[in-house]
């Protein structure tokens, strides 16, 4: 099988990496089919992974669940802050749902 092989059958109809022409903002690319739409998919997709390793950085891990819980715990580290700013951290975070 030649490479060339190789990326038909994976980028190809049906495949897993399946590559097709969207428009994005008014121009036409290729992107890929099965992609995550957006960030929030993309933690939620990440919290399947449950216990695999994520991320290393020295001697600390962090699983793909943990990745989840971090950053959907985030909003709540705001809490603090005084009512009047609320608007502007509210106004940022609904901008990912």
């Amino acid at each position: 099988m030649t490479y060339e092989d190789v990326v038909a059958q994976l980028t190809g109809p049906g495949g897993p990496f399946e590559i097709e022409t969207v428009p994005v903002q008014g121009r036409l690319m290729k992107n890929w089919k099965f992609r995550e739409r957006s960030m929030r998919e993309k933690v939620e997709r990440a919290a399947g992974f449950g216990d695999a390793t994520f991320m290393v950085q020295g001697e600390r891990r962090i699983s793909y669940g943990e990745f989840a819980k971090l950053v959907w715990g985030a909003p709540e580290s705001f809490w603090h802050l005084p009512h009047w700013q609320w608007p502007d951290i509210m106004g940022s975070a609904s901008v990912s749902k």
